[in-house]
């Protein structure tokens, strides 16, 4: 038997469906983009196309950003250093003056920082919308690097660069019909809601949802950052968030709620009974001073968890270990006495809990039949010596330069710690210039 690809002799690997299981001198093989077998001695003589030596390494599901916004990475130290509502109006003033070339730009550059962290996966919440091919150039972006991106779009009703319903759902139609048209993308189109009730009404809520399940398109949205939802749903005649949401019929599990920072502990069960994703942001809730996320209390009431990193302008870097570590410094300094939130949870939630939040219902675990999204780590650098537990090391040691390999869809993006699909530093050269430009405007 020949296969594609053959990751062999890993020290360790983390194999699933949680809860994850450690295993030790272990080869991967994976042929047409799946992983075909989690083995040992028994693959050592397989013949491979390609062969990658996994020694000094383990191997883990592929990371998934269940919340970033891609086309704001040259936004970095652009807005000043403020809470979020008066952080906010700096970022909606910056993207009107984002047109395709900076979003490629911006985005290109966003997507090659996250494979090299070891990202294979990311929902990129869009709403850069001042000009309609905006979207696209951010489809082409992940495209151009192989990073499997969910490009959600939005069309907001309220506020500035508001867009007609007839607008909305033609550029909504545009980025379907493009992106699904085009064979071998790794982009998948989503609709996203900037926040319902600030920058959608519920009536546009409700139309895109429909325009949505008509398209088979996921959905989601930033909700309950900080305390002024609160006031926004008392105002709309709501008895609570979650009602709300459900007026405007965006809770199931088709949705990924960004933050949720400031739900009431009557909320939980309703979120959870209804299947809604929430995107917990420890870092960028962190950077806006937006609070801490009840962590805890939302795994006791069953609420799907998935982790995101938010923007590059609101969190520095994409880092899945910087994003696991925070999100349980957090929980545990806000957990009182309550149990301490295990590191094999975080990392079930950065791999396993993003996949299911994104719908690839069949990534997210290293185990036969599954597609190949892999990231292998390295563990030959002093502060990730010794290894006694693997799980404990990959979230409270191993920091993004530790990557070395990651496949995605069986196909090697990172090789040696470096983006192989595009040439990196003309795209930090083209960043750099596209910056300029947006500054200046």
């Amino acid at each position: 038997m020949t296969v594609d690809l053959l990751v062999a002799g890993l020290d360790h690997a983390v194999v699933g469906p949680p809860p994850f299981e450690v295993r030790h001198d272990v080869t991967i093989a994976i042929d047409g983009g799946r992983i075909i077998s989690v083995g040992g001695a028994d693959l050592a003589d397989v013949e491979a196309r390609r062969r990658i030596d996994g020694r000094r390494a383990v191997a883990v599901p592929g990371f998934v950003n269940g919340h970033t916004h891609g086309a704001f990475a040259l936004d970095r130290g652009l807005e000043p250093e403020l809470p979020l509502d008066r952080w906010l109006p700096h970022v909606f003033a910056v993207s009107e003056r984002v047109d395709p070339d900076v979003a490629f730009c911006s985005a290109q550059l966003a997507y090659t920082e996250m494979v090299r962290a070891g990202f294979t996966a990311c929902v990129d919440h869009h709403y850069a919308q001042a000009h309609r091919g905006n979207a696209l150039a951010v489809a082409a972006a992940a495209d151009s690097v192989g990073l499997r991106v969910g490009v959600a779009a939005t069309a907001s009703d309220l506020g500035d660069g508001a867009v007609s319903s007839d607008e909305a759902v033609a550029r909504l139609d545009e980025l379907v019909d493009a992106t699904r048209g085009s064979d071998g993308s790794v982009v998948e189109p989503w609709l996203a809601l900037a926040s319902p009730g600030r920058r959608e009404s519920p009536e546009r809520c409700r139309d895109l949802r429909a325009w949505a399940d008509d398209r088979g398109v996921r959905t989601t949205y930033h909700f309950a950052e900080t305390t002024a939802w609160r006031q926004l749903a008392a105002d709309a005649g709501s008895s609570s968030l979650a009602h709300y949401l459900l007026t405007a019929e965006l809770l199931d599990d088709r949705s990924v709620l960004a933050h949720g920072v400031w739900f009431e502990p009557g909320d939980l069960p309703v979120l959870a009974e209804h299947g809604v994703w929430l995107s917990h942001n420890p870092v960028a809730n962190g950077y806006l001073g937006d609070g801490i996320a009840p962590m805890r209390s939302m795994l006791d009431a069953g609420v799907s968890l998935c982790l995101g990193t938010d923007g590059p302008n609101c969190s520095g870097r994409a880092d899945p270990f910087e994003m696991m570590r925070t999100a349980l410094i957090l929980a545990r300094a806000n957990g009182g006495d309550a149990p301490f939130i295990e590191s094999r949870t975080a990392l079930e939630l950065a791999t396993w809990g993003g996949a299911r939040a994104f719908g690839a219902a069949d990534t997210g675990a290293l185990v036969e039949g599954a597609r190949a999204d892999v990231t292998i780590v390295s563990l030959d650098a002093p502060h990730l010596q010794p290894v006694h537990d693997v799980i404990w090391t990959l979230v409270w040691s191993v920091v993004a330069s530790d990557v070395r390999t990651v496949v995605i869809g069986g196909q090697v993006v990172v090789d040696d710690g470096e983006c192989v699909t595009v040439e990196v530093p003309a795209v930090i050269d083209r960043a750099i210039a596209a910056a300029e430009r947006l500054r200046v405007r």
